[in-house]
């Protein structure tokens, strides 16, 4: 299952969004998933008024609308004419809401459909189709550091092609979360990560090395959702030339490392 095809509140939530997200195809919709123990699922979602300005750019949710309601297990909007995934902004607000977010792209546009992130959720390391943001290159190693070492990295919202603007944000990142940059002659050891350069000088991918010279990374597209791309374990020899340094992050033990499969 892709972290694309993750229901965490079910089929019927998942068909009251979409029918909402089409039934207004030129604005943004919004709404929240709350709780309900009545509902067959346990969950029920709410249709909220979208406050913004320009609803067919954007969504505001008026507190007041939310008065009366139970507490907000998700937010959900919709992005009338894709793309299906995040912006930045919505990657910014949904860490500051601390909540899942959904996002629903109508029927009739290219890929259209019901997407979640945010919170809790945890995709699979194989199985996971590329989606910008959520489950892109980063997001799989955050994501493997967490399940593996409950090591959890900071993650900095983002737009697509955002290397095209020079921004060193891999290696921003990845040093801010704690990573040390190894000298050239150091023995790699399992989790240890490469920071690459793909297609330009800008670090843009990372690869994670998982022993006996194989690293684990998730490639991109040429677009920002395509379900086709999964994760792969390759040799780390294949990718030397685009690798610019390897670094560690030292809160995990050389002895865990070594020792993993």
């Amino acid at each position: 299952m892709t972290r694309s095809d993750i229901r965490p509140f079910g089929p019927g939530i998942d068909a009251a969004i979409m029918a909402h997200a089409n039934s207004l195809r030129r604005q943004e919709v919004c709404g929240i998933v709350t709780a309900c123990p009545t509902a067959p699922d346990g969950y029920r979602y709410h249709r909220v008024p979208n406050s913004a300005a320009d609803p067919a750019r954007h969504f505001v949710i008026d507190p007041l609308a939310l008065a009366g309601l139970p507490a907000a297990l998700a937010v959900v909007h919709s992005h009338p004419e894709g793309p299906a995934w995040p912006s930045a902004a919505d990657l910014h607000q949904a860490q500051a809401d601390d909540v899942v977010w959904g996002i629903a792209v109508p029927s009739g546009q290219p890929h259209a459909g019901l997407f979640w992130f945010g919170g809790d959720l945890q995709a699979s390391m194989t199985d996971r189709g590329y989606r910008h943001g959520v489950t892109d290159c980063y997001a799989l190693v955050r994501d493997w550091y967490r399940l593996r070492f409950g090591i959890r990295l900071i993650d900095r919202p983002r737009e697509w092609q955002w290397w095209q603007g020079k921004e060193d944000l891999y290696s921003a990142s990845f040093s801010h979360s704690g990573f040390v940059r190894l000298p050239p002659e150091a023995e790699l050891r399992t989790g240890d990560v490469a920071l690459a350069a793909i297609l330009g000088e800008t670090l843009n991918h990372a690869l994670i090395h998982v022993g006996d010279g194989l690293v684990l990374h998730h490639p991109a597209g040429r677009v920002g959702y395509d379900a086709s791309r999964l994760p792969r374990t390759e040799p780390a020899a294949r990718w030397q030339r685009y690798i610019r340094f390897w670094a560690r992050h030292p809160a995990v033990p050389k002895q865990a490392m070594d020792s993993m499969p």
